[in-house]
């Protein structure tokens, strides 16, 4: 053990425990009835981590951190099995499941307060740990433990590089580790491929995508009111200019079949007009409707019972999951931007189309005076 300032470094095997779907009970009780059951909880958490040789280092209300001292062996690795199904077992007496990240490898402790009472936890396996943690779905222990006691990984990066992780249901999380409930696990994968110390890049492109998107969406909307502007311009000149001169005598086939490039020039003029206006308006309505009930569309959460329903549902996801609701909404957000610009496309060539006519009309002089 190495000690710098008021902390100590050493070797020794941490767990995370999450209670999951806590929100769900907890947003119903009162603050006194909350917090006698966050006591219980961390009673039992306590009672199991004495029992194993374990000490409950941290609580976080629905969250505990529990560390034991020492180098990775198979003792400490079948002493936390033991206290996460103790842990299991207690929790679900009281109608809970949880989920857990277990790793062991350097730690730093020193007191969370130099003047008072309180303990903090850092360092790679705890980094490790709550990495872990953040990537781990519901109802799911994540094993990374080292393949040797004597290990020389000193860093996150070492340890994400070398500590690979087993999934495990927690109903199938064993009391004590043996060869023959291995080889029934699925094989061991490396947390990222890359060791890379975030989760950052992939949802900062999902976000540098999503503003894409929405300069797109924001382009159409702006090109749209342009469309508007200058068709329902149009069509209030030709209303209040030709409208009123019109003679309807000049409707009558003509029998020499000639056509009446001026009449037809003012219908053809006005229809394209008025098509171009309601594409333009397609264009600006507001969308709702999604395909994916997610966490970002405000339709899809105001669709949740309550916020805390939704606090909860948000809570209990992984950071690669949220990566995917981000990406998920984005395929929702280009499929209304591809519509804007149909209907814009749409607008812009029959405005184009009236305006042609529209100085065809006005080219040939109208009708005579007695007529348009």
């Amino acid at each position: 053990m190495s000690k710098s300032g008021r902390g100590s470094t050493s070797q020794g095997a941490i767990i995370f425990i999450d209670v999951d779907r806590y929100l769900d009970v907890a947003g119903k009780l009162s603050l006194d009835n909350e917090l006698s059951l966050i006591s219980s909880l961390t009673g039992d958490v306590r009672e199991a981590a004495k029992k194993r040789g374990f000490e409950l280092a941290r609580s976080f209300g629905d969250g505990f951190l529990l560390i034991r001292s020492g180098k990775p062996s198979t003792t400490a690795l079948n002493s936390g099995l033991g206290l996460f199904c103790d842990v299991r077992d207690a929790f679900a007496s009281r109608g809970f499941t949880l989920k857990g990240s277990f790793t062991a490898g350097p730690l730093v402790q020193a007191p969370l307060n130099l003047d008072g009472p309180g303990e903090l936890v850092c360092g790679p396996a705890a980094n490790f740990a709550g990495k872990l943690l953040a990537r781990c779905p519901r109802q799911t222990l994540l094993l990374a433990w080292p393949e040797s006691a004597t290990s020389t990984t000193s860093s996150f990066e070492d340890l994400v590089r070398t500590i690979k992780y087993r999934s495990i249901p927690i109903d199938n999380v064993p009391r004590a580790w043996s060869t023959a409930w291995l080889s029934k696990t699925a094989p061991p994968v490396a947390l990222i491929e890359q060791p890379i110390s975030d989760f950052g890049p992939p949802l900062t492109f999902a976000n540098e995508i999503k503003k894409y998107v929405l300069e797109m969406i924001k382009l159409a909307d702006d090109k749209a009111k342009t469309v508007l502007a200058l068709s329902a311009g149009a069509l209030v000149y030709l209303f209040n200019y030709a409208v009123p001169r019109f003679d309807p005598s000049r409707l009558h086939l003509d029998p020499s079949l000639n056509v009446d490039w001026v009449f037809t020039s003012l219908v053809i003029s006005m229809f394209n007009l008025a098509i171009a206006f309601v594409a333009g308006m397609g264009v600006i309505l507001p969308r709702t409707a999604t395909a994916t009930n997610g966490l970002v569309f405000f339709g899809s959460i105001s669709g949740r019972s309550s916020s805390s329903a939704y606090a909860s549902e948000y809570g209990s996801k992984t950071t690669p999951e949220l990566i995917t609701e981000s990406a998920a909404h984005n395929f929702e957000f280009s499929r209304v931007a591809l519509k804007k610009y149909f209907y814009l496309r749409l607008s812009m060539i029959v405005m184009a189309i009236g305006f042609a006519f529209m100085l065809i009309y006005m080219g040939t002089g109208g009708y005579p005076q007695d007529g348009i």
